[in-house]
């Protein structure tokens, strides 16, 4: 089988770009990797030869590689990490010594929300990403979140998690520096306990309040 190794490279500069955006560009940050491989939708595989292909090259350093799937629990960007990512940023059009241009990779800010963006040839990749959280959508759901989640009645677990997710959510819009993949994982959260409470009418209200939240 032919390696595709227009996609490999895509896919390393995709999850590098990820990582940069999830520790805020920050060396000391430590990054969570599933939640940024449900974000990107990689395979197991894709998300481990990524992984593996980035600390061969010393941009990130791997907090903990176990058996299961993610098999790195945990990344930090190196000085290194940064120094390109940075280099990517500002020069997208120029190849970096790791990742190809990225020009074809686009930050949209405002209000558009899910809208795709193409630039080339025919068959080229896209990757669009909003640049920040739209917090507005967020803190509506959440304020409906927190008024109706008494009325649901869920198990004292499920309730005591709901809560820890809502605290969670709160801290993160309130914050000067959100963290997409954190309110991301939380919101997922929300659904499942919502899922679970059996039908109940206040759930099923937030569940459809839940799918107009854009981040």
């Amino acid at each position: 089988m032919a390696i595709d190794l227009v996609k490999r490279q895509a896919d390393r500069l995709r999850l590098m770009k990820a990582i940069f955006e999830a520790a805020d560009g920050v060396e000391s940050e430590l990054v969570r990797v599933a939640p940024i491989q449900q974000e990107l939708g990689f395979s197991n595989r894709e998300l481990e030869d990524s992984c593996d292909y980035l600390i061969g090259e010393r941009l990130i350093i791997s907090l903990g590689k176990v058996a299961e799937a993610p098999a790195h629990v945990a990344v930090q960007l190196t000085h290194r990490g940064v120094m390109e990512m940075e280099q990517s940023i500002v020069a997208p059009n120029k190849p970096t010594q790791h990742f190809p241009p990225a020009i074809s990779i686009f930050h949209v800010g405002g209000n558009i929300i899910g809208s795709a963006i193409q630039s080339g040839s025919p068959g080229a990749q896209q990757d669009v990403s909003v640049g920040n959280i739209n917090l507005g959508s967020v803190r509506d759901f959440l304020d409906q979140l927190e008024k109706l989640a008494p009325q649901i009645d869920l198990p004292a677990e499920d309730s005591r998690q709901l809560a820890a997710e809502i605290a969670t959510i709160r801290a993160q819009v309130d914050s000067p520096r959100p963290k997409k993949h954190v309110v991301q994982e939380s919101l997922h959260s929300v659904r499942v306990i919502l899922e679970g409470a059996g039908g109940n009418m206040v759930a099923t209200r937030l569940l459809d309040l839940l799918q107009h939240v854009h981040l």
